[in-house]
């Protein structure tokens, strides 16, 4: 299965010690805007029912301010590219390629 690549832009500025955007192979666009950035080193997941990111591990929700967004709906996706059907993919969200990490 062939799975799609992706840049996930915010459209607000979330300043100092935040994520900007990333590209993410996923198999759709829903997917894709619910990937959390830091994928492998954060296990955070959105959770549809909360509408918030929580812990993979645990369930608790990320603390204000430690999310790279409240709604993943304001996030701009567009598709760039198309991978062969051997690019690695989560269950939940897809596999991040590279992130931009705005350090302070």
């Amino acid at each position: 299965m062939n799975l799609f690549l992706y840049l996930v832009t915010r459209t607000d500025s979330g300043g100092y010690d935040s994520y900007d955007s990333f590209v993410v192979a996923a198999s759709s666009e829903r997917a894709a805007r619910h990937t959390y950035p830091n994928r492998g080193v954060d296990y955070w997941m959105w959770d549809y029912t909360r509408e918030a990111w929580v812990d993979i591990d645990d369930g608790h929700t990320a603390y204000d301010g430690h999310a790279w967004t409240d709604n993943p709906e304001t996030l701009t996706v567009t598709q760039v590219g198309i991978t062969g059907p051997g690019a690695l993919r989560t269950s939940e969200g897809g596999a991040v390629i590279c992130a931009s990490f705005n350090a302070g």
